[in-house]
């Protein structure tokens, strides 16, 4: 049952802030602050060269990319389970 303003539509209900969200904010925070404060220059070797960048990309990079895979793998996961309950 929902309730419906005075214009006849649905009133909207709260979200519910998750803790995986809350955990996820908290995380990105540490990361960034940790990465801002790391702002000297860094060499970075790859097996086709070398590249010279500040620490602030070599550490929030792989961390924004970690948190991207970690996204995909838990979509697709959900999505699976859902694709196999029906």
């Amino acid at each position: 049952m929902t309730s419906e303003d005075p214009a006849g539509q649905a009133a909207a209900e709260p979200r519910r802030v998750s803790g995986r969200l809350i955990f996820a904010m908290v995380l990105v925070a540490i990361v960034l602050v940790f990465a801002l404060v790391n702002l000297e220059d860094a060499r970075v070797d790859f097996v086709f060269g070398q590249v010279t960048l500040p620490v602030f990309f070599v550490i929030a990079i792989p961390a924004f990319l970690g948190f991207g895979a970690g996204e995909l793998v838990s979509h697709h996961r959900v999505t699976r389970r859902r694709k196999h309950a029906s």
